[in-house]
């Protein structure tokens, strides 16, 4: 895997695509809405005061050497969030829902999923308004949408290929994905 050289000094700058794509509660904002804080090119108004969920947030394009430059959210129009050191997911803008199929960003996709193989990466989901995408090598599962009291969980098939499925939140059959068997994503919601 090639690091991206300039990882280590990235910053937000004028990027607020956080503030677009991802959904806060505390601030009742779906996703894929501008907050209404935000000063595009410019950041939050309410910096000193955000809510907590906005303060954890860490960008995958600025805590993920992997990812290459090509992954500014403000150009691909697209941002990572990693729910785990395992579990990836990639909210895409509504107005640009095929950003994602496009290369190099296909290709990271496709080469990051293999990395499941490796035990690296167990899941990558792709965000796209409600609705899902689990992205596997050789295949992507698309799910139309996801309730809130619904994951998708990634599971291995007895004859070895990999799928992905939605389960309750509550399914006490999750606890056997969440013990090393397969990894279930909770950022269900946009």
């Amino acid at each position: 895997m090639t690091n991206s050289p300039d990882a280590e000094s990235r910053e937000c700058g004028s990027c607020s695509m956080c503030c677009k794509l991802l959904a806060i509660a505390e601030l009742e904002k779906p996703g894929d809405v501008w907050c209404e804080h935000v000063i595009k090119r410019k950041g939050c108004a309410i910096y000193e005061q955000r809510p907590a969920p906005c303060a954890k947030f860490a960008c995958g394009y600025l805590t993920w050497p992997v990812a290459g430059e090509h992954w500014l959210p403000s150009a691909c129009k697209m941002v990572m969030a990693f729910r785990n050191e395992a579990s990836l997911t990639v909210f895409v803008d509504r107005s640009r829902p095929n950003a994602w199929k496009a290369d190099p960003h296909y290709s990271d996709l496709k080469r990051w999923a293999r990395e499941f193989e490796n035990g690296t990466l167990h899941q990558i989901i792709l965000a796209i308004g409600s609705k899902r995408i689990a992205i596997f090598p050789d295949h992507d599962v698309e799910f139309a949408s996801i309730a809130e009291d619904e994951t998708i969980v990634t599971v291995r098939l007895p004859d070895g290929r990999l799928t992905a499925t939605k389960r309750k939140m509550d399914d006490p059959s999750i606890q056997k994905f969440s013990q090393g068997k397969s990894v279930a994503s909770d950022w269900n919601r946009a």
